[in-house]
């Protein structure tokens, strides 16, 4: 993941993502939170594995990654997964059952037609 994408990332969900200091402790930083789950995606580690490198606790990372997963996904679902409008379902529409019972699949860059039983 390129820094730019990182930034945009951590820009969309800092907010969400940073938790208040109190005179008791200081929480994690919002940037320390989305690299545990950042890393935990792109790897698949245990939480064992990622409490141990973060030196944190491992039901500390299972927290964070649930919990920064399901921000990630509720700020970046109506930008990036709209719902589809009627022009978008009519574009589809190329895709659509042939005579036989197969299914036509239109590849626009390469101009190819795959049928798939």
């Amino acid at each position: 993941m390129s820094i730019s994408t990182y930034d945009f990332l951590l820009s969309k969900v800092n907010r969400r993502l940073t938790k208040i200091t109190t005179n008791y402790r200081s929480p994690i930083s919002a940037e320390e939170r989305l690299v545990v789950t950042l890393r935990y995606l792109a790897t698949g580690l245990s939480f064992r594995s990622l409490a141990f490198a973060f030196r944190m606790g491992k039901s500390t990372v299972s927290n964070i990654v649930f919990e920064t997963c399901q921000i990630i996904w509720e700020e970046l679902v109506e930008e990036f997964m709209p719902i589809p409008t009627e022009n978008c379902l009519k574009k589809r529409s190329n895709n659509e059952k042939v005579g036989d019972g197969t299914r036509k699949f239109t590849d626009r860059r390469r101009k190819k037609v795959v049928q798939l039983l």
